[in-house]
Order: structure tokens, then C-alpha cells, then sequence
């Protein structure tokens, strides 16, 4: 409306002048014609309008979630350079998991939310105390409780860069997890470009060499969840037995309900709405209707 008004006036003051002589017929069309090109600037300038109050309802928001608290506290108390791996957890719940030092322990959940919950506490996103070897790790800065106690997610993000800038150069992470495999079949072997996100891989790749980067980083506690559904039933065995060998010795947490990573398990958790329903061997879990029903369906 603004842009048309802008054009009636333009072309009735030209007119007028034309009609008194003060300008001739040629010089009113050039100087309408002129005025339309005014009329994209003009529209550009009538949206300032609604941009500036997005703007200012996004800065609004941006400043309240700078000013909310930390949903997550940490501190600065130093942990040993290389901690035993000793873990204890009480969640609210009612979940209690304690894993020596050294232990593979392996957690079936009956329901997807404990899964979440117990990574969540165990990652150091949730604000639940989490004691590694008697230090409760809310009182360790959350970059050194996150490399003691590391999370490797199921739906975990390559980063973009080459196999080698994700996994390192150590090929037996690359072989623990199968992805030796992986690299032999790229066109430059460890210099191989995957892509942001990784996409130039298919989803069983992407999963064995974001395995394989947890495995590099060779943590005092690794907590891996469902590190196998993408992959076939003798890649999955050979990962069981490929992270079972590399992880002796040091804790490792399974969040999984993959028999043949269960099986590796010096002992597996059955966890029903937080609580810990059923504790044993794999091959004593399947006794349990319940365990049947998670693990082998």
C-alpha cells in the first residue's frame, strides 16, 4: 500500500508540474519512471518492521536461557591421572549400580526411559551424584569427569575429517570394533573423507568407527549403548569379542540387549522402572522370562 501511495503522489505532483509547464511530458514519465525503482527498497523497508520484533523476541529468549542456572554443577577438585574405574550410582529412582574396578558389567533396561536417565547421569548431564573410585565427579570439573567416565551413545556424531582425525592411527580400537573392515573397503584407507556427520558412510560404518573412536580414547570407565544394531550377527559377535579383549582390565558399563555383548559380561542388570529386578550371568538371566522377552525376541 505504502509502494502505491508512493507512486500516486510521484505521478500527481509530475503532473501538476506538467500541466504549469514547470516540467515537460518526457521529463514526468522518465521521473515516474525513476520513482519505480524505488519501490523494491521501499517493501525491503516495511519489513524492518516484523525483523526487528523477531529480533528482539529471540534476544529475549537467547538472554533468559543465558540467565537460567546451570542445570549441571561441577567443581575443581582433581581426579588421579589415572583413575582405578571404580563406579557407583544411586539414582532417584531407586537404581543402585556399583562396578568394580576392572568389571564388565552389562544393563538391560525393560524400559527405554531408564536407559536414558542412567546415560544421562552417567554422561554428567543430569546432575545426580556419580562416584568414581569414592570421588563424587560433581565435584570435578565436567570436561575431566566426562574423560573418566566416557559415554559412547548409540546415535553418537562423526566428526567431519578424515577416519584417521576420528579414530587415530591405532588400529586396534579399528579392530576391536570391526572397522578394520570399514577401512579397507574406503578409497584411502585411514585418509578417507567421511563427511560432515559422517555420510559418506552407510549406518553400520558410521557405527563401527564411532565405536572404535570410544575405544581409542581407551577411558578408566566406558559406558557404550547398543554399540551393535547396525551391523550383521558375526560382525556383532566379533565386536563382542574384539571389546571384551581390548576393554580387560578396565570397567566398561554395556547398555545393550545384544546377546552376544551380554555374553562377554562378567555380569548383566535386569532393570525394570529403575530398579534392578534380576542380577547374573547372561546365561543365567535367560532363565528370566523377563530377560527373555529383552534380549532374545
Amino acid at each position: 500500500m505504502i509502494t502505491g501511495l508512493f507512486l500516486v503522489v510521484v505521478a500527481w505532483v509530475g503532473g501538476r508540474l506538467a500541466l504549469e509547464g514547470s516540467i515537460t511530458i518526457g521529463e514526468l514519465v522518465a521521473g515516474v519512471g525513476l520513482a519505480q525503482f524505488l519501490i523494491g527498497p521501499l517493501e525491503r523497508l516495511t519489513q524492518l518492521g516484523p525483523i526487528l520484533a523477531g529480533a528482539r523476541g529471540s534476544a529475549r529468549r537467547v538472554a533468559t536461557l543465558l540467565a537460567a542456572p546451570l542445570a549441571v554443577t561441577e567443581g575443581a577438585h582433581p581426579l588421579p591421572a589415572r583413575p582405578a574405574g571404580a563406579l557407583r550410582v544411586r539414582l532417584p529412582a531407586g537404581l543402585e549400580l556399583d562396578v568394580a574396578a576392572g568389571e564388565h558389567v552389562g544393563v538391560v533396561t525393560l524400559q527405554p526411559a531408564d536407559a536414558a536417565t542412567l546415560l544421562d547421569v552417567l554422561g554428567r548431564d543430569a546432575d545426580t551424584p556419580v562416584h568414581l573410585d569414592g570421588t563424587d565427579l560433581r565435584e570435578v570439573g565436567l570436561d575431566d569427569a566426562r574423560r573418566a567416565v566416557l559415554v559412547a551413545r548409540h546415535a553418537a556424531t562423526l566428526f567431519e575429517g578424515t577416519v584417521a582425525d576420528n579414530t587415530g592411527r591405532d588400529l586396534a580400537p579399528l579392530a576391536a570394533a570391526a572397522a578394520d573392515e570399514v577401512v579397507e573397503t574406503l578409497p584411502h584407507g585411514l585418509e578417507s573423507e567421511v563427511g560432515e556427520r559422517g555420510r559418506t558412510l552407510s549406518g553400520g560404518q558410521r557405527q563401527r568407527i564411532g565405536l572404535a573412536r570410544a575405544l581409542a580414547e581407551n577411558p578408566p570407565v566406558l559406558v557404550l549403548h547398543d554399540p551393535t544394531t547396525a551391523v550383521d550377527a558375526a560382525t556383532e559377535h566379533r565386536i563382542a569379542a574384539g571389546v571384551s579383549a581390548l576393554r580387560a582390565g578396565h570397567t566398561t558399563v554395556v547398555v545393550a540387549s545384544s546377546p552376544a555383548l551380554l555374553a562377554r559380561c562378567h555380569r548383566v542388570l535386569l532393570v525394570d522402572r529403575g530398579i534392578v529386578v534380576a542380577s547374573g550371568s547372561h546365561a543365567e538371566l535367560v532363565a528370566d522370562a523377563r530377560y527373555r522377552q529383552a534380549v532374545l525376541t
